[in-house]
């Protein structure tokens, strides 16, 4: 994990990200320090780019793909920074000597196949009971038993929601033309039990809500690209989310967009583990409001079974009547209270501070950003949770005028022994 954070106000953005990089080892956990996490996304115009949660987009680090991306950029860059996510979205899909047609197809298989094999699991799990059980079991009952299993999972992937950009339309398609590779994931997981013959069908549908809707949280990256556009003059800041390519789509979701203007003079966008911004945005843990509405539910429901239990009624229907009845008060005051609270932490502690970020000077922005990481830092160290957050923290400020600016930096080398470097950085 990590902990990064944008700050933008009417003159400049401020970027700040950790270096704690985990890795999990067949021993457990492994975190080291030397994570890069923020670059330039381009050093002609004025745009930076942030990653967290893997360091890999499939197979490929990111570093590797944000420094070949930068070439590509038109000498005239782009009229506004959504464009600039757009275009990156574009030279990721296109680009088929980064991401090859197998790595591709590696990563469609182990979308498909873990699904595939876990229904064989539930069949033999299921055929294994009934021989222990004395139960015969011939083709046919394997092949119904298989039917149940398999439309048990389509009927759970039809019914789940996705916020992806690929439309099941356009996964239908691309197993059309991946026929092969679907045939090959259905092969290795059921190629020697009988199926019945609609299974099929079914598997392929499976196969086209997964592509569309399934995500690995545990492996899919966070990208935050922030800046101006060549024809805008206050800063914007958006985000997404990617898991992989599926074919010639990369599966983006959750993509926001924030810009500065009149109504909104000034934010602070937290990313990755955001509890200790909260906290100083808010002047209260997110983790304990939703504690607070967890027990004021359970207090209202409490409150209403010992009213029932209180007031004499005449029948089972008129005290089922009245719990409703008082359920729905408690309900209504706790909708009431909830508000009046988001209402006083927005008037008391989430205004005073983003108005005064709106004053901020560009080193005031950097401090304040590197500031917020590292506090982020010390809770992890000074707790008893993983210190999944860690210095050096890594600090930028993009202007319309200056550009993308590094106010601290590490590298993995020593600056004095590598003038190279920074000359070949300077001709680009």
């Amino acid at each position: 994990m990590t902990a990064e954070i944008g700050i933008l106000n009417r003159s400049a953005v401020a970027l700040a990200a950790d270096s704690a990089i985990t890795a999990q080892m067949p021993t457990g956990k492994k975190i080291s320090t030397s994570g890069n996490k923020l670059f330039a996304l381009s050093y002609r115009h004025p745009v930076g780019i942030m990653v967290y949660n893997n360091s890999f987009l499939m197979e490929m680090p990111w570093e590797t793909i944000i420094k070949t991306y930068r070439s590509t950029i038109p000498q005239h860059g782009f009229s506004a920074l959504a464009d600039y996510a757009n275009s990156f979205i574009s030279f990721i899909e296109s680009n088929v000597t980064i991401f090859p047609n197998d790595m591709r197809d590696r990563f469609v298989s182990g979308v498909i196949s873990p699904t595939f094999l876990s229904i064989r699991a539930d069949i033999d799990k299921i055929v294994k009971t009934k021989i222990e059980q004395k139960t015969p079991v011939d083709d046919s009952v394997i092949k119904q038993i298989g039917k149940d299993a398999i439309n048990k999972v389509d009927d759970f992937w039809e019914k789940a929601g996705s916020t992806c950009v690929i439309t099941t339309d356009e996964c239908r398609a691309i197993i059309a033309r991946k026929r092969v590779l679907f045939d090959q994931c259905v092969q290795t997981a059921f190629g020697n039990i009988p199926l019945d013959p609609s299974c099929s069908e079914v598997l392929m549908n499976i196969a086209v809500n997964l592509l569309a809707k399934f995500t690995r949280n545990n492996m899919n990256t966070g990208v935050v690209i922030a800046g101006f556009g060549e024809n805008e003059f206050l800063p914007s800041i958006t985000s997404f989310t990617v898991d992989g390519l599926v074919d010639t789509k990369l599966n983006v979701f959750g993509r926001q967009l924030t810009s500065i203007s009149d109504k909104v003079p000034s934010t602070i966008m937290p990313f990755a583990q955001r509890d200790m911004v909260d906290l100083f945005i808010r002047g209260v843990d997110t983790s304990y409001l939703t504690e607070e509405g967890t027990r004021l539910a359970k207090l209202n429901s409490d409150y209403a079974e010992k009213i029932c239990e209180t007031v004499q009624m005449p029948n089972a229907e008129a005290k089922a009547k009245l719990k409703s009845q008082v359920l729905d008060i408690g309900t209504g005051l706790m909708k009431d209270y909830t508000q009046n609270r988001d209402a006083y932490i927005l008037k008391q502690f989430v205004y005073p501070v983003t108005s005064v970020i709106g004053l901020l000077q560009k080193d005031q922005l950097a401090i304040l950003a590197e500031s917020l990481v590292t506090l982020t830092s010390h809770k992890r160290q000074f707790s008893t949770d993983e210190e999944t957050v860690k210095p050096p923290i890594d600090v930028a400020v993009i202007t319309k005028g200056d550009g993308f600016i590094w106010i601290q930096r590490k590298h993995y080398f020593k600056p004095e022994l590598n003038p190279q470097y920074f000359s070949n950085q300077q001709g680009r």
